[in-house]
């Protein structure tokens, strides 16, 4: 896959990283896509891009739910 230059309008093309989200992000999560379901999309956006370089992905998942943009998928 060719490697690309982004920025802040291309961030949400990027695939990678541990948290995935469904075809339509609805739900997301670290070890699948259906762990949390996804209550603010437009929220977790911009708090992945102001803290992808301060925190851990697992720390950020913790966050968020603790914010309420995700919910536990039971």
């Amino acid at each position: 896959m060719e490697r690309k230059m982004i920025n802040d309008e291309t961030l949400e093309l990027v695939t990678g990283g541990s948290i995935i989200f469904n075809g339509d992000c609805t739900t997301c999560g670290r070890k699948n896509n259906a762990e949390y379901k996804v209550l603010n999309f437009d929220a977790i956006l911009e708090y992945v891009k102001a803290n992808r370089s301060k925190m851990p992905e697992k720390q950020m998942m913790i966050h968020m739910l603790e914010l309420g943009y995700i919910t536990a998928n039971n």
